[in-house]
């Protein structure tokens, strides 16, 4: 049987004192001092909201001072439109906000509860103690379009010998196409866990995606208006083509109808489609979807207009003749209702 010496007994008996020290050592590390840092509690916060794992996420997260903190950040979001509110008129109105700021304390601590929960911001507000129309809030604030890209760096800092630590987290807003880091602070506890304290610059991000938003509908805006004009003018001046063509002759002759309906057909039907063609290919943010889609409805009921009034010059049907002015009439209510929407967003966004 293979003995070993005294010397390779004592050298192995050291070694094995030596890995249990390493162990012990490595052992105090993780749970003294790496559970204990805020890039520990980053990878945590970050790996808790991907599992949706509420109870985690809690630990590292200091509930009663960042929804104070995103309260009053959601407050000057919900007023910040990039133009209308500024100086004094802004300080005033936010004053006015603070009124109501209880409740809506509530509903940003019922959002944040939510997101946790589900990984969304969206829900049913009842069933998650919300007194506002979060639907409307996510939508002004650009909550439902943003994107998580991940933790960029955690830095530890000191100041006035308070320790903290700022974890930039990167996302990206797409409705405004615009990347932004988010800056997390972190401050320990009494016993020395990192926890998420607020979000220093998120009224800055939601500043950011007022402003771009603003920058959007606005050049939208001066985009449909210098296509609507341009086509207006034409459209008006084969109408009072039409008008003379018929003033001139006599709508029970061939000739006359031939006249009409060419123009009918070769330039009201086809401006009109031209028009189509660049409404469709315009870049339409979500705030005015409603109103571009009255836009398309408009033209596609003229160009039917076009069409049914060229084939009634030709069967002279009245059933023919009535289902064109119908499409007439309902372009011309579709126009009211585009000019109503069009100036409660110039009024809304402070153009």
């Amino acid at each position: 049987m293979f003995k070993l010496s005294t010397a390779t007994k004592i050298k192995l008996a050291a070694f094995g004192v030596f890995l249990l020290a390493v162990a012990a050592g490595g052992v105090y590390w993780y749970f003294g001092y790496h559970i204990k840092t805020a890039d520990y509690a980053m990878k945590k916060i970050e790996s808790s909201l991907k599992a949706h794992d509420a109870n985690d996420f809690n630990h590292y997260y200091d509930k009663a001072a960042f929804v104070d903190k995103v309260t009053d950040d959601v407050s000057a979001g919900m007023l910040d439109d990039g133009s209308s509110l500024k100086g004094d008129m802004r300080s005033a109105v936010l004053e006015f906000v603070k009124i109501f700021r209880a409740p809506l304390k509530q509903s940003v601590e019922g959002m944040t509860n939510r997101f946790i929960r589900t990984g969304s911001f969206s829900g049913d507000d009842a069933a998650d103690n919300i007194h506002i129309d979060s639907a409307m809030l996510i939508r002004r604030l650009g909550l439902d379009t943003v994107e998580y890209r991940g933790i960029k760096s955690v830095v530890n800092r000191e100041e006035n010998g308070e320790k903290y630590a700022v974890a930039k987290v990167e996302v990206y807003q797409k409705a405004v196409e615009a990347e932004f880091q988010l800056e997390l602070v972190l401050v320990p506890d009494k016993e020395g866990t990192y926890r998420l304290n607020h979000i220093s610059n998120l009224a800055e991000f939601f500043s950011l995606t007022a402003a771009k938003r603003h920058e959007r509908i606005d050049n939208y805006l001066k985009q449909i208006d210098t296509l609507n004009e341009a086509h207006d003018k034409k459209v008006a001046a084969i109408e009072q083509q039409m008008s003379l063509t018929l003033a001139s002759g006599n709508l029970g002759t061939p000739a006359t109808r031939e006249k009409l309906r060419l123009m009918a057909e070769n330039d009201l039907l086809k401006d009109w489609q031209v028009r189509l063609a660049a409404l469709e290919a315009l870049n339409v943010p979500d705030e005015v979807q409603t109103l571009h889609n009255l836009y398309v409805k408009i033209a596609k009921e003229n160009i039917e207009y076009a069409k049914e009034y060229a084939a009634w010059l030709v069967d002279k049907k009245g059933t023919t003749i009535s289902s064109a002015l119908n499409r007439q009439r309902e372009a011309k209510t579709l126009t009211g209702e585009a000019a109503k929407i069009r100036k409660q967003i110039k009024s809304n966004e402070g153009f």
